[in-house]
């Protein structure tokens, strides 16, 4: 695939640029070791590493357009006549819009909808995509543990939205795909990031906003304003909103954007009545402006019904009739790693969920309590280079819900596992707690102890597959282990 580099350039405001625009690109690449014959490099300041100290690499490559910053040292380039040079005000702006021209805008040829929240991204993302496919439509989806291109599994996620031109190049397949409907998470360093500028979304979810991610964002009302800007930006047509969150109550713009709200606890567009739950699913009725709607789902807790309720709503505004959004939540049995429950032959239960913030574990473990007639056991640790403050704060709400907590490793990175579980100690203050370092064997105990009416819940990875440890990803998936003791 070939593109004028004018037309590469259409519509993107505040270049500056030196030496030929009229000529041929055969790819575009924020990543000098790919870069090929007659490319575009656009040079990135990452976290680790600054994209500007390739530039020559880039060249040496065959790269014949160069993007940088503006203020960078351009003397540092080895910039001949045969390159074109640009200046952009923003490279990360720049590679999103310039992406998105060079695939042909691909973007703009489905309806997209993007999920966004603290909680609950990944559950509402894939139960729109069941919704939709129900409804005899092509959908892709584009999120935390995969990417789907009509029910076909393409290819397994890093990171919860993509950079900018690798999510590109995907919505071009799905394109190719004949793809009608895209459904995508979008997380707040996407936002800010700008890996998804100049992209219009058909509809827009929030699901909520407790703290996440602060060791990036500094401050909660950082974090949150990202979220709340992007939902009330231009480039979100209609939107969905959950209004028990008193932040999006209280933040979201009355503007000429369509907007229907969901609640249990506020008044709201969309609301439910005779909630009944147990182990092997829920039953309400869903008030949606007036029409009423018998649900019944294999989900169980508070958080899934509000999950429920936003794709309902967000299906309802793309015009799925209510009947078949229901047989689809009927049958939708939710997502790897989250809340998934394994029996043993011994009477207890074993529950694997990704929950990894205090207000996530939280939430499992109410609707675990509720579940249960018998103890509560939970496994769990912190995830290294994170929030430490966070620490503390879930062995506080470990010990208020469960009768025997095990503290354990998760994903320590570049951090000693020890000095992650020392920190989470000095949250509890009575003594229903021990630590065993090594998952596998904090597992293997928990199902050990456990007896008939039990549940064991292993929490903060979910479907993850590795254990992070300086730098290197090992094998390690908590239901391999789970299977193994059941």
């Amino acid at each position: 695939m070939k593109m004028n580099l004018k037309n590469v350039l259409k519509g993107i405001k505040g270049l500056k640029a030196k030496g030929e625009l009229d000529l041929e690109l055969a790819g575009i690449e924020s990543n000098s070791k790919n870069v090929k014959q007659d490319f575009m490099f656009v040079a990135i300041k990452g976290f680790s590493v600054d994209g500007h100290e390739f530039v020559n690499s880039a060249i040496e490559n065959g790269a014949k357009v160069i993007v940088v910053q503006e203020g960078c040292d351009l003397k540092k380039f080895n910039l001949n006549e045969d390159i074109t040079l640009i200046v952009s005000q923003d490279t990360r702006e720049f590679l999103a819009l310039a992406s998105s021209n060079f695939y042909k805008n691909p973007s703009s040829k489905f309806k997209l909808i993007g999920i966004t929240g603290t909680k609950g991204k990944t559950t509402t993302t894939f139960m729109i995509k069941e919704i939709l496919e129900k409804a005899g439509k092509k959908v892709g989806l584009v999120g935390t543990i995969a990417t789907y291109i009509n029910g076909k599994k393409i290819q397994d996620s890093d990171r919860t939205t993509p950079e900018s031109l690798e999510l590109q190049r995907l919505f071009a397949k799905m394109v190719e795909e004949n793809v009608e409907y895209v459904v995508m998470e979008v997380s707040a360093h996407a936002i800010v990031l700008k890996k998804i500028a100049g992209i219009i979304f058909e509809v827009g979810v929030m699901t909520n906003i407790t703290e996440d991610h602060l060791d990036y964002f500094d401050t909660f009302q950082k974090y949150a304003k990202t979220k709340v800007d992007f939902m009330n930006s231009p480039y979100v047509l209609s939107r969905v909103v959950n209004v028990d969150d008193e932040i999006l109550r209280n933040n979201m713009q009355e503007n000429n954007l369509a907007k229907i709200t969901y609640g249990m606890d506020c008044p709201a567009d969309c609301f439910v009545a005779g909630l009944s739950m147990s182990a092997k699913g829920s039953h309400f009725v869903l008030n949606f402006m007036d029409n009423v709607v018998e649900i019944n789902s294999p989900l169980v807790g508070k958080y899934n019904i509000e999950n429920i309720m936003a794709a309902f709503c967000a299906c309802s505004m793309l015009g799925v009739p209510f009947e078949e959004t229901k047989d689809a939540i009927a049958s939708f049995a939710g997502v790897e790693g989250r809340f998934n429950v394994y029996s043993s032959t011994r009477g207890f239960d074993v529950v694997i969920d990704y929950a990894h913030t205090p207000d996530g574990l939280q939430n499992v473990l109410k609707t675990a309590s509720v579940l249960t007639s018998g103890r509560l056991i939970l496994v769990f640790g912190c995830g290294g280079g994170r929030e430490r403050q966070k620490r503390p704060q879930m062995a506080r709400i470990a010990e208020k819900y469960c009768d025997d907590v095990i503290v354990t490793s998760d994903n320590p990175r570049f951090e000693n596992p020890q000095d992650i579980i020392d920190e989470i100690k000095t949250g509890f203050e009575g003594n229903n707690h021990i630590e065993i370092v090594d998952r596998f064997e904090a597992i293997k105990h928990a199902m050990k102890i456990a007896r008939p009416h039990d549940i064991v819940l292993v929490c903060g990875k979910g479907a993850e597959d590795y254990m992070e440890i300086k730098g290197e990803k090992i094998h390690f998936k908590d239901a391999e282990v789970v299977k193994q003791f059941l």
